[in-house]
């Protein structure tokens, strides 16, 4: 559907805007060319070095990367506007990772919220006008709140040149065959993120997307709802073992609502695996890692699946080594509400 590809693409966007905004916002230490003065004209906001080069901007970046495991709580406000179909997308996110509660609310063009998810302990609850069930709810994994140091997977920052630029840091991407994107981040004094803006176009299609951020957050449901409102939707349990001494977790099938098969999308084991310096993991369903590595999606029909992790050199030994085949930030687009996040085919 057109609207839903839409705003696939705008919680792409948005998706990466957060992950890097956050990157950025997390103590960005001094360089040669930094000095932390205070703007004349509006003394809240942090005033960079104008001669910063990229390389010092990047090297910089390499440090908040190392420091990303410490974002505990945030709040997100996100607005998107398409060129195209004029469509409006706003969306407000507050994570508390230490509560393990999150809470994402979006609105319609109404102003009316049109969805939610809130996420508590080991289960989320979902809310979408959109949708025929409107109200349900399912497990997530014992992984699930290891996501903060996901945040600071962000090989996808060092595709763009940066700058100085007054107070921001400006971002541009190079010549991506066609499309084009400007990334503004506007820095409190403390060295967090103030807003950013990004504006991009693809296939000839301009949006832009401001995103402003708190580092405070106190996540809760929505007023008028009740968790006994959510029935537990069915799933299936798949457990993943990590080896190298890291353990293991328990992953769930998708919420199956309205068929007789199940769906587990071995991605999302990947985004919440450890972290192992200049590794990744490839899943097996043996413990002898022969035959294919398990990809995308599996059909589960039981809770008895075990799946086991072989550790590759992957591009975590240099994040300069961007990867072609997902942007780092994308996992982030699994936190989308109700009527941002595509539904499946289950």
């Amino acid at each position: 559907m057109k609207t839903a590809t839409l705003y696939y693409k705008l919680m792409a966007f948005l998706a990466t805007a957060l992950a890097l905004s956050l990157a950025l916002a997390i103590c960005l230490s001094s360089c040669d060319k930094d000095d932390d003065k205070k703007d004349d004209n509006n003394s809240d906001l942090y005033s960079p070095s104008q001669n910063m080069t990229n390389d010092e901007i990047l090297t910089l970046f390499e440090e908040v990367s190392d420091q990303m495991a410490t974002v505990r709580q945030f709040t997100a406000e996100m607005r998107g506007t398409n060129e195209e179909f004029k469509d409006l997308l706003v969306l407000t996110m507050q994570i508390d990772f230490d509560a393990k509660k999150e809470v994402q609310v979006d609105y319609g063009l109404d102003g009316k919220m049109s969805g939610f998810t809130y996420t508590e302990n080991d289960r989320t609850y979902r809310y979408s006008s959109y949708e025929s069930t409107q109200k349900y709810s399912y497990k997530v994994s014992d992984a699930y709140w290891n996501k903060s140091a996901d945040i600071s997977d962000m090989e996808e920052m060092f595709s763009l040149k940066w700058n100085v630029e007054n107070q921001t840091f400006v971002g541009t991407l190079p010549n991506p065959g066609g499309a084009s994107m400007k990334m503004t981040l506007t820095l409190t004094t403390d060295k967090k993120i103030a807003g950013m803006r990004i504006e991009a176009t693809y296939g000839g299609i301009s949006e832009v997307e401001d995103v402003k951020f708190t580092y405070s957050a106190n996540p809760a449901l929505p007023s008028g709802f009740s968790l006994s409102d959510f029935p537990l939707a069915q799933q299936y349990s798949v457990k993943v073992v990590w080896g190298e001494g890291l353990g293991e977790n328990t992953f769930y099938t998708e919420p199956n609502r309205s068929s007789s098969y199940y769906i587990f999308y071995s991605d999302d084991v990947i985004d919440y695996a450890p972290k192992v310096p200049g590794k990744r993991p490839v899943l097996y369903s043996n413990s002898s890692f022969t035959g294919n590595p398990v990809m995308s999606t599996i059909t589960v029909t039981n809770n008895s699946m075990v799946l086991y992790a072989k550790w590759e050199a992957g591009s975590g030994a240099n994040r300069n080594a961007k990867s072609a085949s997902r942007p780092a930030a994308a996992s982030l687009l699994k936190r989308a509400p109700a009527k941002l996040q595509p539904e499946r085919a289950q």
